[in-house]
């Protein structure tokens, strides 16, 4: 799974982003990067200096189905107009709201300007997800998967919004249901007293939770979406991410790879980190490595070795050797 940062309208941030991330989501359009301010060849030459791809945010705060046919169509051709541009610095992925306006509630109608929009960024390249934002006043979630089967189009999965929505859950139940259809994800943490977009760790979300369902859809791709210019955080947003990833794909027989923060953290706490893992396991007996306890209490301090190579730290312990 490719992974990436969003930076919304900020293109001044570029050249800074961490060489962990492999693409970057930019905000085009209305409200975000005025097209008129856009050089693509300067950007693309920004973005390969970086070793970054790019994806895209399309505007959205015109609905893209309303009453009106004629403001629908324009709409829809100024869409056009950002996909073209987005299509000319090498996005592969535009995420687009599925929002609507009165009668163009109606499933028809906003599943027909979806398809529409769909079918535009083809023509530039460009695969158009649908995001989940329900909590945020958009189609709730199993309606997004409605639309988005009627329409047979792409879904970004909000994990942060669809969590507060639905619970682990409801979004489980969706990545079941609508899984074949999620190409591209946005992850971020969130409480439920209202806050989103913080790093992915620091709310209520609970990703290791949701990693088995994510790993069954598979998605191409997800964007690190926390507001923050902290460079720090957003790498330790990525590697949590997927450090919930690796413990659903590896599981104890196969892999025991933890993504830490070494860089931020060190193996102390990488060390600490397992141990709590380890006991949340043991406790609810899901740990197939129930031997390595004695009274809920881990056995394995004298026994670990945490050695680091490039990002990721390898677990040796219980006389055994794990390794992906």
């Amino acid at each position: 799974m490719d992974i990436g940062v969003s930076i919304g309208p900020y293109l001044g941030r570029v050249p800074s982003l961490p060489s962990r991330f492999d693409f970057t989501e930019i905000g085009l359009g209305e409200g975000e990067v005025p097209l008129e301010e856009v050089e693509p060849a300067d950007l693309s030459a920004q973005l390969a200096s970086a070793n970054l791809a790019a994806a895209v945010h399309l505007p959205y705060r015109q609905p893209l189905s309303t009453p009106i046919d004629p403001i629908d169509a324009a709409t829809a051709e100024y869409l056009d107009t950002v996909l073209e541009t987005a299509g000319s610095i090498g996005a592969e992925k535009a995420v687009a709201h599925p929002d609507a306006r009165g009668a163009g509630h109606a499933p028809a109608s906003l599943a027909a300007r979806m398809e529409d929009v769909s079918s535009r960024g083809e023509t530039h390249g460009i695969t158009v997800c649908y995001e989940t934002t329900g909590y945020a006043g958009g189609p709730r979630l199993e309606r997004v998967g409605e639309l988005a089967t009627r329409a047979d189009v792409a879904i970004c999965l909000d994990v942060g919004y669809a969590y507060l929505e639905a619970g682990a859950d409801g979004v489980t139940e969706f990545l079941d249901s609508y899984g074949d259809l999620v190409e591209h994800l946005h992850v971020h943490g969130a409480r439920r007293r209202g806050d989103t977009h913080i790093p992915v760790g620091s709310g209520d979300i609970e990703y290791d939770a949701l990693a088995g369902a994510i790993a069954r859809a598979e998605p191409d791709s997800a964007t690190v979406e926390v507001f923050t210019d902290d460079l720090e955080y957003l790498s330790s947003s990525a590697d949590r991410f997927l450090e919930s990833l690796d413990w659903h794909h590896s599981g104890w027989s196969v892999s025991s790879i933890l993504w830490c923060q070494t860089s931020q953290h060190g193996v102390s706490h990488a060390r600490a980190w397992l141990k709590h893992k380890l006991r949340v396991w043991s406790g609810s007996g899901s740990s197939p490595e129930a031997s390595c306890f004695d009274n809920g209490t881990c056995k394995t301090d004298s026994r670990m070795n945490l050695s680091h190579s490039g990002s990721r730290l390898h677990r040796r312990d219980c006389g055994g050797s794990h390794s992906s």
